[in-house]
């Protein structure tokens, strides 16, 4: 069963110890860390005054409803919680260097949770990508929504979720990817729409939808450079390819999901 697949984030205990009650946002956003209890404007600033991180010391940070506009950039043995998929929204511009490109960039050994991550917009040649994983062993993604919309501009490149392509931290990532939504939603027929591209890194989907739609051409999920990629209980959708191995010789597994769009030569569907 998919629930058996699933891997938890440390988050949830985290919540169970803290109470992950989001601090009230008054006049502003607000971020909460515990231990501790201090609250901070900003993601940023919040993530900033944590330095002793560790796996005996891990963080939860609870943020307010509200829109952050912040590229965040998170750091090992903290996790980011939101006050749910429609209340806390992280968004941040496209961008012309595909190495510095995400909204929210991960790290080993930590999370989001409960909050929408967006990036929208942009300019010909830009990068639009909200979740950029590199490096990242594990990286947790529950309960989320992720978002790349060109807003009708031409000429960009979207990734919505990449994960070891392009990024500024290399090594080995093993994703997780848990009751979410993925769309890259190109509206310019200039445009490349790419809901999710795993590149030399595992990655596990479990009961989470990823849509590419629009663009000149649009893919849900591609496993390439050797990647590993398995879907359970998914929805996976695209114009050109709901699911493809660019590579030819990567692993794509889809189990007991619902897949609209063409699938490419190699990827396994396997239905209970």
């Amino acid at each position: 069963m998919a629930t058996e697949q699933q891997k938890r984030s440390p988050h949830h205990d985290l919540k169970a110890k803290y109470g992950a009650v989001a601090p009230e946002a008054g006049n502003g956003n607000s971020v909460q860390i515990d231990p501790g209890g201090a609250t901070f404007p900003t993601l940023g600033a919040a993530l900033a005054s944590i330095t002793d991180a560790s796996q005996k010391k891990q963080y939860l940070l609870t943020a307010s409803p509200g829109t952050f506009n912040e590229q965040v950039t998170l750091k090992p043995w903290c996790y980011l919680h939101g006050s749910g998929k429609d209340q806390t929204v992280i968004s941040a511009p496209p961008t012309s260097d595909a190495f510095a490109r995400g909204t929210v960039i991960s790290a080993s050994n930590s999370s989001i949770s409960d909050m929408s991550v967006t990036c929208m917009g942009g300019s010909w040649g830009n990068w639009s990508t909200a979740l950029n994983v590199g490096g990242s062993s594990p990286f947790y993604a529950e309960n989320v929504v992720l978002v790349s919309d060109d807003q009708g501009n031409a000429g960009l490149n979207s990734e919505t979720v990449a994960v070891n392509w392009n990024t500024q931290v290399q090594g080995p990532s093993q994703f997780y990817l848990a009751y979410s939504t993925v769309i890259s939603n190109m509206q310019s027929n200039q445009s490349t729409a790419v809901a999710m591209i795993v590149n030399a890194a595992n990655a596990e989907l479990t009961e989470s939808m990823v849509r590419a739609g629009g663009g000149g051409q649009s893919f849900g999920v591609q496993s390439n450079g050797g990647a590993v990629v398995n879907l359970y209980n998914c929805k996976a959708g695209g114009q050109t390819f709901a699911l493809n191995i660019p590579d030819g010789v990567s692993t794509l597994i889809a189990t007991n999901c619902q897949i609209d769009g063409p699938v490419g030569q190699g990827v396994q569907i396997i239905n209970n």
